[in-house]
């Protein structure tokens, strides 16, 4: 608000598309349409957003941080074994239990799943739920390096109807590691995924059609081969370097 007041360029970052209570989100949004000389949202898919109609628009997608691309390579390799792995928090519109469905439908595999609560609340969901033996749940990780880097796969099941998913960072970061995705059909996330070529845009309720992709994976391994360079490839258009120029852009303006 000062920096309008005095005459500043002010520009604002929307990263999400609405917040709860809405009355909150009504507020905050109305003091961008109030404040902001210039928005700087992270994919296409926020241009729809009507709370940002009217003001002067950019698209800045989000990059991995410094210190995640200095750490790629240092990582310890693949293990044997095809391993899906997702990286969520403890709510059930992240999907979940439906990853828990997938690595009981698919028990040649392993799963991985890193979620982003304690080890308490962890510990409580595994009690409170059957854990097929080819999946493994984590805590809170600092480090995810290694996750990657052993896995063969990574996955977003949100639930479209409840949450939307803006971006999608743990899919970048697969990226840096040639992990193919499989991810929602709506939203933000889709921007980091071409169908078919470094992965899928499936929803969560088609658990039979990821069912087959992974399967194809699995058996056929110049065919993931082939994803996993493409999903190599595309993190460049979301490289630190392109993220950099475009925000000296900005500036310059």
């Amino acid at each position: 608000m000062t920096g309008k007041i005095l005459g500043r360029k002010v520009i604002t970052h929307v990263h999400e598309y609405e917040i709860s209570p809405k009355v909150l989100s009504n507020f905050l949004f109305w003091v961008v349409r109030k404040f902001s000389s210039e928005v700087v949202i992270v994919s296409n898919f926020l241009k729809s957003n009507p709370n940002i109609q009217g003001i002067k628009s950019r698209v800045i997608y989000n990059c991995v941080t410094e210190d995640f691309e200095r750490n790629v390579n240092k990582s310890s390799g693949k293990n044997s074994g095809f391993k899906v792995l997702m990286l969520a928090s403890l709510r059930p519109y992240k999907g979940i239990y439906e990853f828990l469905k997938l690595a009981n439908r698919i028990p040649e595999a392993n799963f991985l799943l890193i979620l982003s609560d304690g080890s308490e609340e962890v510990s409580k969901f595994q009690e409170e739920n059957s854990i097929p033996e080819n999946l493994k749940i984590f805590s809170v990780q600092k480090d995810v390096h290694s996750f990657y880097k052993s896995s063969s796969l990574v996955i977003n099941l949100a639930h479209k109807d409840k949450v939307v998913e803006t971006f999608g960072l743990t899919i970048l970061e697969g990226m840096y590691y040639g992990l193919p995705a499989i991810v929602p059909t709506c939203g933000g996330i889709t921007e980091l995924v071409d169908p078919g070529i470094n992965g899928f845009q499936i929803d969560y309720t088609r658990l039979d059609l990821i069912e087959v992709e992974i399967k194809k994976m699995m058996s056929n391994k110049n065919y993931w081969e082939k994803l996993s360079q493409e999903a190599l490839s595309k993190k460049d258009c979301f490289s630190r370097n392109a993220f950099k120029s475009q925000i000296l852009q900005l500036l310059d303006k």
